[in-house]
């Protein structure tokens, strides 16, 4: 005979919930385990009504920000106006200014290096403005801290205040990476790289991210620190700093397939008047320009609308609008900051506003950012994915060029052309343009509470960060500080272009010939071989839509309390408070059941221990906690305390002979 004891261990009831899966119970009634005593989990139930990982869950109206960049491949079109063959682009710094004969920009500007320069803007700060420089976050995961536990891949969110006058609050994010809780320090703290405005007591920066979204990554929250100094570099050379673009726009409220959202997204934005009316005034100080958006300008357009915003701000803060150069594969990473190109605005105004010229002559402005943009869903991956993000090169291929037949290429740039920083290599341009995002942010329409919404989609990953770190540009005097920024871009993971596959260079005839590659020699204009193709190079999302872990047909029960198990997986993981292995196959009603087919029995030795908490974790295979798209509020576990009764020792008669 034994005596036995249940014990009901209920999220619901619990007051220390970390996230669904994840709770302390305590026991109003301590119970005491002697040797002997048995215990087991009797039954587990775990509340999987809300897996549904085809639906987009979004309880409240959300007001939803996309922040971009734009660069341009600098490959060999565009280096001089079509009238003249003067230079279009002027390149710096120069001998006289860097003294470095490595940095004579006359080279590069005959072809391009087809490397990715980002659109940026100038800024002399005066000697009263107090600047801080953002170096990096520190962080730590939960504890316990072993090897059993992994770190969720995650962004830190933030806000601050640029160098740009009325510029407003910038939203940026550093990645977290997925990694073992015992590793951490491999990965902290995470550089950051911004320099931002402030006081005397210190920068205006703070992080946004929510302290439950840390909880759910397995980050101690409390671990964060931003660590910054106060910039003291002179103010002799201009700060030159990306320029950020919002889209802003509504998500309402209801569930959403991956489909749904793909197609709202897209048509939100892929509009040529998404910030207004494209304008129709003939005024010279205004402009006459095509496009109205966030996501794509004209050179013009942009150059006169940061004028415009300086001198209605302060009449005597000056700024221009200039290109940086952030080297494509690394070809040549010494001019990643260091040098940059200005479009000589001078000459296009003169060139275009002649007698009886209308205010805006398309055919010496330039454009910049995207003319193409697509958010999909594919099917085969079950991963959003951002299919086209740029601005395709596009080329007649046919003999007359005064029809306008062009179609997107890919194009095979001049070759082994120049010495030092701008030695030229082979190279094929892939886009003319292109954005790449820099922050994705939402927050809830009625109470401006943020909402973990891009990072639930899995789109998070795909934005780039501008850094100042060790970024020196001698733009208008001698940088004794960072001053500068670089962009570290990759196609596939945060820009997008025409894919260089193995078909490229193949003329499609029956002769089967190369497409002609010419070195640039003594010819006076950069060769440029162009490849029709209509493949690009997608950014998938982080997150795998339809593919829950029950692919692996189980999850792990850990009970943290005075009783231990033994429990060994591979890469030397240990983990000594498993308790039982539940069977995804029992499922029903949407609920996923066991009653103790998989619990690990427990017997106790040794002296009387007491049980007053229980803390309990549910784990994917993988011992990662499962997300609330996963893990609804109604998870509860039992547990089976069995005594066995202690027989009286029974009298035995002698028996008589």
């Amino acid at each position: 005979m034994s005596s036995t004891t249940i014990l009901q261990l209920r999220q619901e009831e619990s007051r220390d919930v970390s996230q669904n899966g994840n709770w302390k119970s305590m026991l109003d009634y301590p119970i005491q385990i002697n040797e002997g005593d048995e215990v087991i989990i009797k039954s587990v139930f775990l509340d999987t009504t809300v897996e549904d990982e085809g639906i987009i869950a979004v309880p409240d109206k959300l007001d939803l920000t996309m922040g971009c960049m734009m660069y341009l491949q600098n490959y060999g079109q565009d280096q001089t106006f079509l009238a003249d063959f003067q230079r279009l682009r002027i390149y710096g710094p120069v001998p006289e200014i860097n003294d470095d004969p490595d940095l004579d920009t006359t080279e590069i500007s005959l072809g391009g290096d087809n490397n990715l320069w980002w659109l940026g803007q100038t800024f002399a700060p005066g000697p009263e403005t107090i600047l801080w420089d953002i170096e990096s976050i520190t962080w730590a995961p939960l504890k316990p801290i072993n090897a059993s536990h992994m770190v969720k891949t995650m962004p830190i969110e933030f806000e601050y205040q640029g160098v740009i006058p009325g510029q407003g609050l910038t939203s940026g994010l550093v990645t977290i990476p997925n990694c073992r809780a015992s590793d951490y320090l491999k990965f902290s703290p995470i550089d950051v790289g911004k320099i931002c405005v402030g006081t005397n007591q210190g920068p205006t920066f703070h992080i946004t991210t929510k302290t439950q979204t840390y909880t759910n990554h397995y980050v101690d929250s409390g671990s964060i620190k931003v660590n910054y100094k106060k910039h003291t570099g002179t103010h002799d050379a201009k700060h030159i700093v990306p320029q950020i673009f919002n889209v802003n726009f509504s998500l309402d409220a209801g569930n959403y397939t991956p489909t749904e959202i793909a197609k709202i997204i897209t048509d939100k934005i892929n509009n040529v008047e998404l910030s207004g009316p494209v304008y129709l005034e003939t005024s010279p100080a205004i402009g006459q320009y095509p496009v109205n958006t966030p996501l794509l300008k004209t050179i013009f357009q942009n150059f006169n609308y940061i004028s415009e915003v300086a001198s209605g701000h302060n009449p005597s803060y000056e700024t221009e609008q200039v290109f940086i150069s952030s080297t494509l594969n690394e070809l040549n990473p010494e001019t990643d900051g260091r040098v940059f190109f200005k479009y000589d605005t001078t000459k296009m105004e003169e060139q275009k506003s002649g007698p009886g010229v209308t205010p805006y002559v398309n055919a010496e402005d330039r454009f910049v950012g995207t003319s193409q943009i697509a958010l999909e869903y594919d099917t085969l991956a079950n991963k959003l994915k951002w299919t086209i993000l740029h601005f395709p090169i596009f080329n007649n291929l046919t003999a007359d060029d005064t029809v306008n037949t062009a179609v997107p290429c890919a194009a095979y740039n001049l070759v082994g052309m120049g010495t030092g920083l701008y030695k030229l290599e082979v190279g094929i341009a892939t886009r003319y343009s292109g954005i790449a995002w820099t922050s994705l942010t939402a927050k809830n329409s009625l109470n401006g509470e943020k909402s973990d919404f891009w990072h639930d989609i899995g789109l998070t990953s795909s934005t780039v960060q501008a850094t100042t770190k060790g970024m020196r540009c001698n733009y208008g005097g001698t940088a004794t500080e960072d001053n500068s920024f670089t962009v570290t871009a990759t196609d596939g993971v945060n820009v997008t272009g025409a894919l260089p596959g193995l078909d490229l260079p193949v003329v499609k005839n029956n002769l089967l010939y190369t497409t002609p590659i010419r070195p640039y020699g003594t010819q006076t204009v950069p060769v440029i071989d162009y490849v029709a193709t209509n493949d690009t190079t997608s950014i998938f999302a982080s997150r795998t839509f339809n593919l829950a872990p029950e692919s692996e047909g189980y999850y792990l029960i850990e009970i943290g309390t005075n009783f231990k198990q033994s429990f060994l997986g591979g890469n030397a993981t240990y983990m000594s408070g498993i308790q039982s292995i539940v069977n995804r196959y029992f499922t029903q009603n949407s609920f996923t059941s066991d009653q103790g087919a998989g619990s690990i029995s427990y017997i106790h030795k040794g002296e009387s221990q007491t049980l007053t908490e229980f803390n309990v974790r549910v784990l994917n295979p993988n011992y990662s906690v499962p997300t609330e798209t996963q893990l609804g509020i109604n998870n509860t576990i039992f547990i089976q305390v069995v005594k066995p009764k202690l027989l009286q020792p029974q009298k035995i008669e002698k028996v008589k002979n």
